[in-house]
Formats: C-alpha cells, structure tokens, sequence
C-alpha cells in the first residue's frame, strides 16, 4: 500500500492539488493521516526511523513519542469499493496508455501535447491526464494526421504520433526488435520441434516454452502493424 497506491500514485495524482492553495487542504489530509498510521503499524519492527519521522508530522494532539500512540483505527466510512473500484479503473486506463508510450519509445518525462480518448473516464479526466502526460485531452477520434491506439477497460485511447517522434529511427528501431524476436522464434520453434526435448522435459517446461512462443508471435505481429504504420 505505501510504496504503491500512495507513492507511486496518490503522491502524484496529488502534486496539482498541493500546488494550489484552493485544493491542497484535502490532499494534505489525506496524506497525513496515511502517513500516520502507516508509521504507527511499522513501528514495532523500525522503531527508530518511524519515532524520528513522527515527531517531523504536523499533526494536531498526537501523542509525545509514537511508541505510546494508539494503535490506528479504520472509521467505517472509509470503506468506499465502489470508489475504489473508479480510481483502480482510472489507472488501470493509465497504465495501458503508458504502456502504448513505451511502445513507440516515447520518454515518460515528455509530454504530449494531445491526446484521444473514446469512452467514459467517470470524471477522472485530469487524473488520467496527469498521469499520462498529456497537455490536452479529447473526446472522439483523430480526423487526420497518424496515430496509435490502446484499449483498455472498455476506452479507446487514441495518440497522434505527428511531429512527436523520428519516423526514420522508429523504423530502424522496430527492424531490430524484430530481427531479435525472429531470431528467438526460430530457437524455440526447433526446440518445440525436437521430441527429445518434448517427450524429456518436464511438463511445466514444455508449456513455459509454448506460452513464449505465442507471446513472440504477439509481440511481432505487433511490431510488423507499426512498421506498416511508419513506412
């Protein structure tokens, strides 16, 4: 929960809110509590990190020293699934978008200046957008121009790739991940084809063997759509 949910995204899901001083005060709240009793539960087993980190906390009433505060509790009313359920949704969308960056190469750390998206994000826009590095975000479809897409929890995500990356390098890119797959499919598609490897090894590494074999295959239908993309 603390390395994940609240550093890898509450934190930078926040970073907008925190920046203004209309929206921080929900953002600060949330994190202080969790940072409070995440401190509390680990402090039997890091006493001395947690009790100096404590005592750092701008928390009203606390306790003199962590060792003698309460042990946290969970009001009822903290327990929202169905809002759970929307934001997981909503990164879950992030992530798939994320991933279609990575396959072009795009750098997290740059942004892009729109982006496409055909579906309900259940007012979870600026999330998305935040997280995806996106400047501005469009309902529909691109009308011109090249483009990738992604689909992910019933959303259609949409890149326009104009002017983002060098066409020619893509290209010289996807020839070497494919050479590299090629060259993976046809060892495994001799050792899937020698029956003393099929009837000697073990059950488990056989169907390992298969399983990578029909993700290459993805994988390099996925770089030969590309490439037609790019040509």
């Amino acid at each position: 929960f603390f390395w994940s949910e609240l550093c890898d995204w509450y934190i930078e899901v926040s970073k907008p809110r925190l920046n203004s001083q209309e929206d921080k005060a929900t953002p600060q709240w949330v994190l202080l509590t969790a940072l409070d009793a995440f401190l509390r539960m680990m402090h039997p087993v890091m006493p001395h990190i947690t009790e100096e980190l404590y005592q750092h906390l701008p928390l009203t009433g606390k306790s003199a020293f962590l060792m003698s505060a309460s042990w946290p509790s969970v009001p009822e009313s903290f327990n929202e699934p169905e809002a759970e359920q929307k934001i997981e949704r909503t990164f879950e969308i992030t992530r798939a978008f994320r991933a279609l960056r990575a396959e072009i190469d795009l750098s997290p750390i740059k942004t892009v200046p729109v982006a496409y998206v055909e579906g309900d994000l259940e007012g979870n826009e600026s999330v998305f957008a935040s997280q995806g590095w996106i400047v501005e975000l469009r309902q529909g479809r691109p009308t011109d121009g090249q483009f990738v897409s992604t689909t992910a929890e019933g959303v259609d995500i949409h890149l326009p790739i104009s002017g983002l990356i060098d066409p020619e390098k893509e290209l010289g890119r996807l020839q070497k991940e494919q050479e590299k797959i090629q060259a993976d499919l046809l060892k495994i598609e001799a050792r899937l084809a020698n029956p003393q490897f099929t009837e000697r090894a073990k059950p488990e590494v056989v169907e390992k063997e298969q399983a990578t074999l029909v993700t290459l295959q993805a994988q390099l239908t996925k770089i030969e759509e590309r490439r037609k993309l790019f040509a």
